[in-house]
């Protein structure tokens, strides 16, 4: 190790780094002072320097990996499907990673104000500050193709050296995600305003997913244009359209790198100072208004509405929180689209299989999302405020969440759509689907809630956890299927059925809701600690 670490930092490798207008000195004492606070768990949020969680991401992914080589050798799928599978698995992984990590490492750089006085060009500061980057790149790509690399040669027909360039390929792909993901952040400090900055960043999480679906619609009416205008062959105009994508992302890329080298150090001190002002622009008297009357009313006093109003205003300003589940919103907004813009779902009780079936499902999908995600904040370390709230108050703490919750998630969506469904299936039907859907909606929010365990905002983000979203929605998507299909078949088929059921889960979601508000409340005065003081500025100004 020791032996590695000298020829990195030696006067060949410096030699290279000053080339590229990197000063090796100041490089490598910022690549120090990175790893020195990610030991440290200053840097616990950032998946390139938490080798832990990078480590368990690596071995899910492998494992998925490994299920899909098995499924497409079954299938005798052919040697270019194969490849491109694993390579296009490889892309949309490390995208909708990258994006995340470098916004997360660009947009909210926690020692910005400490270094940014110090002489340290652009180009130095940015390479030190993205090179975890190239350990996320390294792993995946492993991760992901060792085993089908590996695999390929039970084909029997194909070389022996064929793993090198299925793992040279792959290693080209990630490289070049990685570019690109930084050259995105490049245009967005250069072109975008520092207060819509952040906003920015956390737009740019959802767009892996929303790429891939707008890249399927444009080949489409690419191949319908090529052939209403143009004689040539379907597989000629990919190639033209490939080549064309290539150049125009190469010349994106170096122009978007340029950007940020040039234009980041400068604006860095901006970028700390900002925040979202969302919170701010709320009423700041929430004793009057109608949201805490009914909070106030419903679900446990004046604690309830202290603890709606916390995690409320903090859903709207805590970075981590943004950046993480607006992807997620991202996409059930896109799914909302797609199926709406299909027409109106059919009447669940009419015998058919609609989308309609799907929707007490779906708002659980999102909700065990924002559940999972609300013990983290980006300030956590200002948990000490509630070791001055008495111990009693946190039961009205913890319902007033659940209220939140449950008006949010169960409650205006069902009531929103109550008036469609009337219109198109009739009073009654509408009527009991939005009673059915309400009481197993709330089910999934009395086991959900359990997730949170803490006062939100309160722990330090783990950056496992974003590594985990994508085979976290896929066990969700299995999950969701096969309830679905329990629901159909057992269910919907009879409106007395469906009536019994949605009573049995009333009942049921009242009592489990019970349960684990005690369980909150008691897991919240256990877990909060008085936070250690910030390491961070200490150590780097002492």
């Amino acid at each position: 190790m020791k032996t590695v670490k000298t020829l990195l930092r030696g006067p060949a490798v410096s030699k290279f780094l000053r080339r590229l207008n990197i000063d090796p000195v100041r490089f490598w004492l910022l690549i120090d002072l990175f790893d020195t606070l990610s030991k440290r768990g200053e840097r616990s949020d950032q998946l390139g320097r938490n080798r832990g969680a990078l480590s368990m991401a690596a071995i899910i992914y492998a494992l998925l990996s490994a299920v899909i080589t098995a499924v497409l050798l079954v299938s005798s799928a052919s040697m270019g499907t194969y490849i491109a599978t694993f390579l296009g698995m490889t892309a949309f992984i490390l995208l909708s990673i990258l994006t995340l990590e470098a916004g997360n490492s660009l947009i909210n750089p926690s020692e910005g104000l400490v270094l940014a006085h110090q002489p340290i060009n652009g180009v130095t500061y940015v390479v030190a500050k993205l090179s975890h980057l190239l350990r996320i790149v390294l792993v995946f790509v492993a991760a992901v193709n060792l085993v089908p690399a590996f695999a390929s040669l039970l084909f029997g027909h194909v070389a022996w050296y064929y793993p090198i360039l299925h793992l040279t390929a792959a290693l080209i792909v990630g490289i070049m995600v990685a570019l690109s993901c930084c050259a995105l952040f490049g245009w967005m400090v250069r072109f975008i305003p520092i207060k819509r900055l952040k906003a920015a960043a956390q737009l740019a999480g959802a767009l892996p997913f929303f790429g891939f679906r707008w890249g399927q619609m444009a080949s489409r009416s690419i191949y319908r244009i090529a052939q209403h205008y143009w004689t040539a062959t379907p597989r000629t105009v990919a190639w033209l359209a490939g080549a064309l994508l290539i150049v125009l992302l190469i010349i994106g890329v170096a122009q978007g790198l340029r950007c940020l080298t040039a234009d980041y150090l400068v604006r860095v001190s901006n970028l700390v100072r900002g925040g979202s002002s969302l919170g701010s622009k709320m009423k700041s008297n929430t004793r009057g208004s109608l949201f805490a009357s009914v909070i106030r009313l419903f679900f446990g006093g004046q604690n309830a509405v202290a603890g709606a109003a916390y995690v409320w205003r903090m859903m709207l300003r805590d970075w981590q929180f943004r950046r993480q589940l607006f992807p997620i919103f991202g996409y059930a907004a896109f799914g909302l689209i797609s199926t709406m813009t299909r027409g109106w779902p059919g009447d669940p009780f009419n015998g058919t299989f609609t989308a309609a079936h799907l929707l007490p499902h779906a708002l659980a999908f999102v909700m065990f999302f924002v559940c999972g995600v609300l013990p983290y904040g980006n300030d956590h370390q200002g948990s000490w405020i509630f070791l001055t709230v008495p111990s009693q108050a946190f039961g009205g703490f913890a319902r007033g969440i659940h209220g939140l919750m449950w008006i949010g998630f169960v409650l205006i969506p069902n009531i929103v759509l109550w008036p469609l469904m009337i219109w198109r299936w009739g009073f009654a039907d509408a009527a009991q689907f939005v009673l059915y859907s309400g009481a197993a909606a709330s089910m999934y929010l009395a086991l959900e809630i359990r997730l949170i365990e803490t006062i939100p905002f309160t722990k330090q983000v783990v950056a496992s956890r974003q590594a985990m979203i994508m085979p976290m929605m896929i066990a969700g998507g299995v999950a969701a299927t096969i309830a679905v299909a329990l629901q159909y078949y057992l269910l919907f088929h009879s409106r007395s059925a469906v009536a019994v059921a949605t009573a049995v889960l009333a009942i049921a979601a009242y009592f489990s809701t019970q349960r684990s508000l005690d369980s909150l409340a008691g897991s919240m005065h256990f877990n909060l600690e008085t936070p250690g003081r910030g390491k961070l500025f200490t150590e780097v100004l002492a």
